[in-house]
Parts: C-alpha cells; structure tokens; sequence
C-alpha cells in the first residue's frame, strides 16, 4: 500500500515538474471562470461525474512543485486515506442527494458519470463531453493539503457547458482536520451540500430572463 502511494506521489509530482506545461492544463487550478457564456435555456442536461486523478486524495505539491513529505506524515495520511475508503457509501449517497438531484424542478436533469483519473485540461473535458450527451458537465475532486496544520481537505469543481466549450469555476471550500480521526461523513457532507448550492447558485445566474417591454 505504501508503495502504491508513494507511487501515485511520485506521479503528481512529476505532472507538475514537467516545465509547469502539465500543470498549466490543470483546469482546476485556473481559478477563472470563462467569459461570454450565452444565458442558457432551460431545461438542461447534466452529468455529475469525479476527479480521482492522481489518486483518491491526491496530496498538494508545494509552490516549487515537491512534497514536503515524511515518514510521519505518511503515517497520519493511511488512517486518513482508509477513513475515506471505507466511507465511500455515504459519500456516493451525498453525491447523488447534493449534486445530482441539484434542482428539484429539474431545470437540471441529471446522471451520475463514472469517475475518472486522469489530470483535468481541456481536452479531457473535451473527451468527457463526447462520453456524455449532457449539455453541462458538473465535475469535482478533494484532496488533501499537508503542508499546513491542520491539514486542510479541499473540495472544488466547475461547471463546463459542453455546447459552448466553457467552463464556470465553482468556489472551493476546506474543511481542517484537527482529529487524527475526524468524521469523514460530515466533512464530505457538509462539503458536498455545499459545492451543490454553489453550483446551483452560479447555474441560475446564467439563466436567461425574457425582458418586457414597458409598452
């Protein structure tokens, strides 16, 4: 196991030392939404689906691009990544209940995508479009910042408008693990409800709104 991750480190690590080329193409690190969106029309499709690339709580590279990474940190990451795995239930369930079911009336009917693992750029979102007849594309991924204490989980996603080829970056919120065994349920709980309000907030805000004449 510990191989394994050492591995998927070794991996992200190479991905943003590779010239800042790989790590450009990070969709998620923009933190800028696309301009001239045209106002949707109602109803839309959408997909949910979730970025487990590099691994399933990728860790966060410092700003040179290594990892600040010890013997002891790897011990307080295992029960950290188990936690996660075993609550993956639940999670799937919030999943479903705070992104998928997004809008009650369906102005955004939607599926649960299958997850995927590979670095997020435009032209992978370009590929998850072609998988999808879905006019939005809802995508999201955590992980898991070490290099501060408390170590932060983040959650963060975007909205791409498969038609238009543009994307609306959603807030991130983090959540601080002050508990060598925090409450996963929780935290994925409160994180996923709220990237769901996020997002369905960002969402509405593209609708388009028939103007009245005064006349």
């Amino acid at each position: 196991m510990r191989r394994l991750f050492s591995l998927l480190l070794g991996i992200l690590l190479l991905t943003y030392s590779m010239g800042g080329i790989c790590a450009a193409e990070d969709l998620f690190d923009t933190g800028k939404s696309d301009t001239a969106i045209k106002p949707f029309v109602f109803p839309k499709s959408m997909a949910v689906v979730r970025n487990n690339s590099p691994g399933y709580l990728p860790v966060k590279p410092n700003i040179q691009g290594g990892f600040d990474y010890s013997e002891e940190t790897y011990q307080r990451l295992k029960p950290i990544e188990k936690g996660f795995l075993e609550n993956e239930v639940p999670i799937n369930r919030f999943i479903k209940k705070h992104l998928v079911r997004l809008d009650p009336a369906r102005i955004a009917p939607s599926i649960r995508g299958k997850d995927f693992d590979y670095i997020l750029s435009r032209k992978a979102l370009r590929k998850l479009g072609n998988e999808y007849d879905a006019d939005l594309l809802f995508v999201f991924q955590q992980s898991i910042n070490v290099l501060s204490e408390p170590w932060i989980i983040r959650i963060e996603g975007l909205i791409y408008l498969a038609r238009q080829d543009k994307i609306l970056i959603l807030p991130s919120n983090d959540h601080e693990l002050k508990s060598s065994q925090p409450d996963f349920i929780s935290i994925n709980q409160k994180s996923l409800e709220q990237l769901g309000k996020d997002a369905r907030k960002i969402i509405h805000s593209h609708k388009f709104e028939k103007r009245r004449s005064n006349y």
